[in-house]
């Protein structure tokens, strides 16, 4: 199955047009389909280069980010375990080593000059997007209209005919003080190794001028589950947060269907547009996850590849 981890808890350096171009506008940063939300320090501009805090940016796209003190050096590893590529605080010059599947031991290493170099911020390291993206021969465009860096790995991404999770309205039609569900289900779940759904993290993007929270948690289609979690309805300007984690193993969902309700008061007569969110905050991961097992009684309970299908549901 095609995988991709949306887990609970992307980087490099762009040649992307004119600082300014980027006077008034910070730009975005999208990894394969995901929007990147800089939780403290935002991508930055030095001379006509957009740097990026590289750990939240490089864990979106799998790879796994070493920070050596001493030496000021960060290590990124491709999310294939074949590229490995080295940054220097402050240092004009960035290795990048790519091992082959014929010469596990040594990496053919080839020195590459920035046009900027790595540097610390606000306690983050910052590094040139497109430099890295080119060492991992990652895809990075960009849309001038948007202020909009797209990176594209050569990971195998989910598709809908893989697990995936969507939502619904109990209703579409609502008038101001009317309470609505937004359900979100779970599909091709018999394609999964795990069988149990345990948990999830739900994101949902939404406008709370418009709607309000008044409860969220897990169910089992129309019975409600017990649980632990918490509820994060100002998570961002336009988005909630809600993690949740079943105590009742028995109830554990474990075939398609709703496992996850949220319900809303209408503040208006008209509800705007409600969508899962498929960002990655650089601090927390993943909006969206959700949480399995391979059986009710189980402790290994992991996050799980799913595919998300942010396509919104209209109030109106």
């Amino acid at each position: 199955m095609k995988k991709q981890i949306i887990g609970l808890a992307l980087s490099a350096a762009c040649i992307l047009g004119s600082a300014s171009a980027f006077a008034e506008v910070t730009p975005k940063v999208i990894v394969d389909g995901c929007e990147i939300a800089f939780d403290d320090q935002a991508p930055i501009i030095e001379k006509d280069r957009i740097l990026i805090p590289v750990r939240g940016v490089m864990e979106a796209a799998g790879a796994r980010v070493g920070w050596f003190k001493e030496s000021k050096l960060v290590q990124i590893q491709s999310h294939d375990n074949w590229k490995i590529t080295e940054l220097t605080l402050d240092s004009d010059i960035m290795k990048a080593s790519a091992f082959s599947k014929t010469n596990l031991i040594s990496a053919d290493t080839k020195e590459i000059k920035l046009d900027v170099p790595a540097t610390l911020r606000n306690d983050r390291t910052l590094i040139p997007l497109r430099a890295v993206n080119d060492s991992f021969n990652y895809d990075t465009s960009w849309d001038d209209a948007t202020k909009t860096a797209s990176v594209r790995t050569d990971r195998l991404l989910p598709e809908a005919s893989d697990t995936g999770i969507s939502i619904s309205a109990s209703k579409e039609d609502i008038s101001k003080g009317d309470t609505v569900d937004i359900l979100v289900s779970i599909n091709n779940f018999t394609n999964e190794d795990v069988k149990v759904i345990n948990g999830a993290s739900i994101g949902l993007i939404y406008d709370k001028s418009k709607l309000k929270l008044v409860s969220a948690g897990l169910c089992n289609g129309n019975k409600e589950i017990n649980g632990l979690g918490a509820v994060n309805p100002d998570f961002s300007e336009d988005s909630l947060k809600t993690v949740h984690v079943t105590v009742d193993e028995e109830a554990c969902p474990t075939t398609d269907g709703v496992f996850y309700k949220l319900t809303f008061e209408a503040l208006a007569d008209d509800g705007g547009e409600v969508a899962l969110s498929k960002r990655y905050n650089t601090r927390l991961g993943y909006d969206t996850t959700v949480l399995m097992s391979k059986d009710k009684k189980s402790t290994n309970c992991t996050p799980v590849t799913i595919y998300v299908d942010d396509t919104p549901v209209e109030l109106k």
